[in-house]
């Protein structure tokens, strides 16, 4: 743009502000970055933003913990009152015993 020289500001800033009468894909660098309000040098990045160091300690403590459940889970121990897995018998010997009730009822229910 070597006619840039000879123009003056208004011309220029018709031409090359937002709106102008060029084309992006006719502009230079430093012209597009001042047409579209960047910096020069600076991209915008999704790190820069204040809130992404929090965002980043809050997604990591939710994570630890889903991972904590898992493998407490996978191990047996999710309940570390019950460290046996009494839990688990006493949910089993009721589940048993309700599903004696209901095939005694549906029995009772058939022969009728």
């Amino acid at each position: 743009m070597s006619g840039d020289d000879q123009a003056s500001a208004s011309e220029l800033r018709k031409r090359f502000q937002a709106g102008g009468s060029m084309k992006d894909d006719q502009l230079g660098a430093s012209q597009l970055r001042a047409r579209h309000g960047m910096l020069p040098g600076k991209e915008e990045r999704l790190a820069d933003h204040p809130l992404f160091p929090a965002a980043v300690a809050i997604w990591s403590i939710f994570l630890l913990g889903c991972l904590y459940v898992f493998f407490k889970y996978m191990t047996g121990t999710l309940f570390p009152d019950e460290p046996n897995g009494e839990f688990t018998k006493k949910v089993k010997e009721v589940a048993a015993e309700v599903v004696k009730e209901v095939v005694s009822e549906a029995q009772e229910r058939v022969q009728d």
